[in-house]
């Protein structure tokens, strides 16, 4: 079966594959111990991904959004 071209899922597996330069075990680890609160949560940790990090993410999927989304971005 082949998977649906429209299917979320799949296309989350078809964005990781074409741009493995992003991190993203690193961001969908973080999520889940953000959601799930396992553990303690590093208050610097999250200061740090929200000052450092998702700026610099932000600077590596405008190119890809542009690049891929139909219309003006």
């Amino acid at each position: 079966m082949k998977p649906d071209e429209r299917d979320a899922a799949y296309l989350w597996d078809m964005l990781q594959a074409a741009h493995p330069e992003i991190e993203w075990r690193s961001i969908i680890g973080q999520r889940n111990i953000l959601a799930h609160q396992y553990g303690v949560i590093d208050h610097e940790r999250l200061y740090r991904t929200g000052t450092e990090s998702i700026p610099r993410l932000i600077a590596a999927l405008e190119p890809i959004l542009v690049e891929n989304l139909p219309g003006e971005y």
